[in-house]
């Protein structure tokens, strides 16, 4: 692919990126390893939050229970050592507004990766499981 057109590329993904909804957004083949590492170093060292699981329960007011399977950082050590495996998840926050979430619902057995950088955690903190993030964190913590 000619270097124009790889760039235009990666332009349009880039300017769309943040239009497009994060749990469909696939994932960039312009993006270069160097810059997904990067990308999982500074999102890991700034998030609260970093985890894996499933959705075990969908209440009717949209909020969701995740169970956790993986962790890449926090919430799993609460006091006294006790390890936390169920994560409450909110449709929305202060912010997380409704026109963000307006076309996502959580469905029973999904499978999310949720990267929260605030001290509550909603929709708009989900991804798709196959999110690259995953396989990057997965790499930074084996090192």
């Amino acid at each position: 692919m000619p270097y124009r057109t790889l760039l235009l590329k990666c332009l349009s993904a880039l300017i769309a990126w943040p239009l497009v909804d994060s749990a469909a957004a696939p994932t960039c083949d312009c993006f270069s390893a160097e810059l997904r590492a990067k990308t999982a170093r500074e999102g890991l060292a700034n998030a609260r939050l970093a985890l894996l699981g499933r959705v075990m329960f969908v209440a009717p007011d949209g909020s969701a229970r995740l169970r956790i399977f993986e962790s890449f950082k926090g919430g799993l050590k609460p006091q006294e050592g006790a390890t936390v495996t169920e994560l409450d998840i909110q449709r929305q926050s202060a912010e997380c507004t409704p026109n963000e979430v307006k076309d996502r619902r959580f469905s029973v057995g999904e499978e999310l990766l949720v990267l929260s950088f605030n001290t509550s955690v909603s929709l708009c903190d989900t991804y798709a499981s196959d999110h690259y993030l995953v396989q990057e964190f997965r790499l930074l913590l084996a090192k």
